[in-house]
């Protein structure tokens, strides 16, 4: 290690080693049990036998012993004892110290745990300083600088600083003693156990005239704590009674004297100040110390500190980038973290602020992040990784950043919100990038507000930034309005509003921003909540049961200042239970592209308004039992006629299907998870009652579709039967092969008069989603008639047989997509379709109808 001496250290020490050499037998040169030291790190250290007990030494030449100073670095990385400590031979009149010999030692441990000073006459030590107990504390690491004076008088002073630094030293007692005049030697000796064998370190050797001190003290820095709160760092300990004194201290801009000056008690160059004026945000100051001395006496005539103080608002700092799956690895260490910007024009502590996901909060130690700088957070096993890229601070504990998307919230000491993120994987826009070993990157820190689309996959070749600008970085605004997305009711009195991005939150809880028809009395709070994309509204009176409420926002604007427009109302009301098939599953994506993620719609054919909160989609296994269920929704109202797509990636599905009502479809954790070639979609109630059921298998998508991937199937009418097979169809491609939350491409619901119909009379299965299916309508006199419908080209050739001895219901409709019994695509032109149905007394019916298939001239 290096040391800086004073002059007189340079030119008079008898005894000056740092070890930088690395050598300990050239220049100073150390002898005794050579073989069992090592000096390789630039410090002498134990390398002895691992046997239990062992005791080791060296030693140097020194004939000092009074009018003198004596002062060394040691750090026993062990829990010393009886069995385990250093002695640190100040004057010795032999050179083996582990002999028989006289001289002066400062034991550093033993069972107290101390620093103590003794005297060995003839192999007999007494100590005559009795250190404080407990000063050598840790099992594992106990740097310390240690320091004796003796005068020509004889007295000895014995100070010890725990920091290692020489700047903070303690006294720990003092004495007259002359039984010892002369020296020989200096030296170490160690006892130990087989364990440590290589835990003593021992450095920064200085054995020479006493240092006078002559040099007062200066404020290196002034930092602030609070409003009402200033600390103070000196250049060397200071005495604690000037040091105390308030008078001393003195800040412009009306601050004044403080109330109280206080001696940190363990650091005696620091100092507390508190104040009696509140220091006022964004302004600069200067303090003015006159008098405080140094341990030696030395008083400053007038030392000045310039700091400044702010209290950060939100969206000061924000979480700017997010390394969540670092492995495979790209070129960046395999380690998470995150970055956070301090985006204002002053220096912001972090000191006792917290990052936390979901599910845990983390406390965040002093720190200091300066205007437009970056500050790199990651693990304390993470840190010799990651500092090399920047500012980094390490985390005793730091949330577990999930792969596929998690919830960050940074919150400043007194728990105010200063920027939160719910990202997801979908964020990365980039199927090979969310793999992992790349970073997601904020665009646009001046667009704080936004979501996935201020975020995106890093475009730097190590995979990430951290701790310098983002590669994405570029101007990004934001001037789209907040939308009311929907609302839900919490209690009778209560309700929660859902917008599509974070508002400001002081416009947010004013509660003149808000209005209900009909009257709900006094609105009495409104609470922004999560990343304030959530308020909560609290009425003085309950919600009824059968009545349909509209809430409308007015003046609400996001964080960059954009006001709420037309889509400032949603309707909400106490929900009814549901009863089979009230809820239907309508559209299926159960084959994704690469990277993608299935989802399930639903449709509310019902008149009544069903929360979601009650409904669980789930599947089967082989023998037939409902497992895997999964809660649709926290708290979500879907009013009759109204679809929802449910998905564990809501990002993903908008990012690749088109929707005018993004809105409705919603994350959960999970889902099932739905086979490419068939299975069962169940929709259930908490207490197992079942709402619909879908046994669906590949083989009902169009028959002429090449590759499945991507595309939905989707139900044809919402009052056929679930498990029919022609009721289904795949996804129209003019609409990208899906339609989450809102009426089916393929969309029809025929209604027949009291006989049999087609409609179309001419249709097109050409998947453009315009009459891509012919529909044979039946409406008969009573049910329990046997049908058989096959369809004719115009040779007469069967080329299709629809359905054979089918039961019908009294009224319904079969399918045809003008695929033939050969899975091909019929060819344009006219066709029979031959309708044959008896009842049971054996009367047979036949009925022909016409229809045309139609197609695109080439």
């Amino acid at each position: 290690m290096l040391l800086v001496f004073f002059l007189p250290k340079i030119l008079f020490a008898q005894v000056n080693d740092n070890f930088n050499d690395n050598d300990f037998t050239a220049g100073t040169l150390w002898s005794g049990d050579d073989v069992e030291w090592t000096a390789t790190t630039g410090q002498l250290q134990t390398n002895g036998p691992a046997v239990t007990p062992t005791t080791t030494h060296l030693s140097t030449a020194s004939t000092l012993a009074s009018n003198c100073q004596w002062e060394f670095f040691a750090n026993p990385k062990c829990s010393t004892s009886s069995g385990n400590y250093m002695d640190v031979y100040l004057t010795s009149d032999s050179v083996n110290l582990e002999g028989l010999g006289s001289g002066y030692f400062v034991r550093v441990g033993n069972t107290a745990d101390e620093v103590s000073l003794y005297k060995k006459i003839a192999g007999v030590s007494t100590m005559i300083i009795d250190g404080t107990d407990g000063t050598v504390g840790s099992s594992s690491n106990n740097p310390m600088k240690v320091k004796v004076i003796c005068d020509a008088s004889g007295n000895f002073s014995l100070y010890h600083d725990n920091t290692g630094t020489g700047t903070n030293y303690v006294l720990q007692g003092t004495v007259n003693d002359v039984t010892l005049t002369m020296s020989a030697f200096f030296g170490v000796l160690v006892k130990y156990s087989a364990s440590n064998n290589t835990k003593y370190f021992f450095d920064d050797v200085y054995v020479g005239p006493i240092i006078i001190d002559n040099t007062p003290p200066t404020i290196l820095s002034a930092s602030v704590t609070d409003a009402l709160r200033v600390d103070l760092h000196f250049s060397e300990a200071v005495d604690s009674a000037t040091s105390s004194n308030h008078l001393n201290y003195t800040i412009n801009n009306s601050i004044g004297q403080p109330d109280s000056a206080t001696r940190d008690a363990s650091n005696f160059s620091l100092i507390h100040l508190k104040l009696l004026i509140p220091l006022q945000s964004a302004t600069n100051y200067t303090l003015t110390c006159i008098g405080v001395q140094d341990i030696a006496g030395n008083g400053t005539p007038g030392t000045n500190a310039q700091f400044s103080f702010y209290q950060p608002q939100q969206y000061d700092v924000l979480i700017n980038e997010i390394m969540a799956n670092p492995s495979p690895v790209v070129a960046l260490p395999d380690a998470e973290y995150l970055e956070l910007f301090n985006r204002s024009a002053f220096p912001i502590n972090i000191n006792n602020w917290t990052i936390s996901d979901a599910t845990s909060t983390y406390t965040i130690p002093s720190c200091t992040i300066q205007p437009d700088s970056f500050l790199i957070l990651c693990s304390a096993s993470n840190f010799s990784l990651l500092s090399p890229f920047g500012n980094t601070l390490a985390l005793s504990s730091m949330p577990t950043l999930n792969d596929d998307g998690d919830s960050l919230k940074l919150r400043n000491e007194n728990g105010k919100l200063i920027n939160a993120v719910n990202y997801s994987s979908s964020w990365y826009n980039d199927a090979l990038k969310d793999a992992g070993g790349w970073s997601l990157e904020r665009i646009d820190p001046a667009n704080p507000c936004a979501g996935s689309t201020n975020w995106k996959a890093s475009l730097n070749l190590s995979g990430g930034t951290p701790g310098k600008i983002n590669s994405v970085h570029a101007n990004n605004p934001d001037a789209t309005p907040p939308q009311l997305v929907r609302a839900t009711i919490t209690d009778n009195q209560t309700i929660k509003l859902f917008f599509s991005e974070s508002l400001d939150s002081a416009i947010a809880s004013l509660i003149g921003n808000y209005s209900v028809t009909p009257s709900l009395g006094t609105i009495n709070s409104a609470s922004p909540q999560n990343d304030f994309s959530i308020v909560v509204i609290s009425f003085s009176q309950t919600i009824q049961q059968g009545t349909i409420y509209t809430i409308t926002c007015n003046n609400l604007s996001d964080c960059t200042g954009n006001v709420i427009a037309d889509d400032n109302f949603t309707q909400f009301a106490v929900p009814e239970n549901a009863d089979s098939n009230d809820v239907i599953i309508n559209e299926i994506l159960y084959n994704p592209i690469t990277g993608g993620s299935d989802f399930v719609e639903l449709f509310n054919r019902s008149n009544k308004i069903l929360d979601l909160k009650q409904l669980y989609i789930a599947s089967r296994n082989d023998t037939g039992a409902v497992i895997s269920p999964s809660q649709c929704s926290d708290g979500f109202l879907l009013m009759p006629g109204e679809y929802v797509a449910i998905t564990e990636n809501a990002d993903w599905v908008k990012a690749n299907y088109m929707t005018p009502n993004p809105q409705n479809i919603l994350t959960v954790s999970s889902i099932p998870s739905f086979n490419d070639d068939k299975g069962t979609v169940v929709i259930t109630t908490i207490n197992g009652n079942i709402l619909d059921e879908l046994h669906y298998s590949d083989k009902w998508q169009f028959a002429l579709l090449n590759n499945h991937e991507g595309v939905t199937l989707e139900r044809i009418s919402p009052d056929a039967v679930t498990q029919d097979s022609l009721n289904w169809h795949s996804a129209a491609s003019t609409v990208g092969f899906g339609t989450p939350a809102y009426q089916n491409s393929q969309y029809k619901n025929p209604q027949g008069d009291n006989n049999i119909t087609v409609d179309p009379l001419v249709f097109s299965p050409d998947q453009d989603g315009f009459n891509d299916v012919v529909s044979v309508l039946y409406n008969f006199d009573k049910p329990g008639y046997v049908v058989t419908i096959s369809v004719f080209n115009e040779r007469g050739l069967l080329i299709r047989s629809l359905v054979q001895n089918a039961l019908l219901e009294q009224k319904g409709f079969f399918n045809w997509d003008g695929i033939t019994d050969d899975k091909l695509r019929a060819q344009v032109g006219a066709y029979i379709i031959f309708f044959e149905y008896f009842d049971l007394t054996g009367t047979v019916h036949h009925e022909k109808k016409i229809c045309v298939l139609a197609g695109k001239q080439n």
